[in-house]
């Protein structure tokens, strides 16, 4: 399986992310814990700063391409058999991580109306700084202008595996392990 994780910004994709990576035996990368992880102890990665981060700005490009092209170089994601969270979230990563692995993967695609994300932000916030102040909804106006138009253009193609974000766990969790099984039979 080749699975990638997209949504709004406290869609669930971490948590849903992780559950299916381990009913399924894939390895997972999430873009968003490697830089909570890497500013936390380093304030830049490449042309990307902490300060970025925090304020929810997206990483650039060619940053993120590089990083996940790096990635797949080092064999440290294999090239079958894994869940990238929140990647690729703009056109121009789509069509880099499209030409990286020949166009053959899904995008699983967690649907929350933007109350929903703002709200679990707020709720979520300790000590996340990507969750605080106006941030929620930097990332929510971000969310739509760069990823809708790369999930309406997976759409199109039909590799897309679209998921309500809203509700239990444990709900979603099982809605959307049957719907990855349906679409790698």
């Amino acid at each position: 399986m080749r699975l990638t994780i997209i949504g709004a910004p406290n869609s669930g994709k971490g948590t849903q992310g992780k559950l299916l990576a381990e009913k399924f035996g894939l390895f997972y990368l999430s873009t968003g814990g490697f830089f909570r992880d890497y500013f936390s102890e380093n304030e830049a990665f490449h042309d990307y700063s902490k300060k970025q981060f925090d304020s929810g700005l997206l990483c650039s490009d060619a940053t993120m391409n590089g990083f996940i092209k790096d990635l797949f170089d080092k064999r440290k994601i294999p090239d079958d058999n894994y869940l990238i969270d929140s990647y690729p979230r703009t056109i121009s990563q789509g069509e880099y991580f499209d030409k990286l692995v020949h166009g053959s993967f899904d995008i699983i695609f967690l649907d929350v109306p933007k109350e929903v994300s703002i709200e679990r932000a707020r709720l979520r916030f300790q000590g996340r700084v990507d969750d605080s102040g106006n941030v929620p909804e930097t990332r929510w106006r971000i969310f739509e202008l760069e990823t809708i138009p790369l999930i309406n253009k997976y759409k199109e193609r039909g590799i897309v595996i679209e998921q309500n974000g809203v509700g239990e766990i444990g709900v979603i969790n099982n809605s959307l392990e049957q719907r990855v099984r349906m679409a790698y039979i």
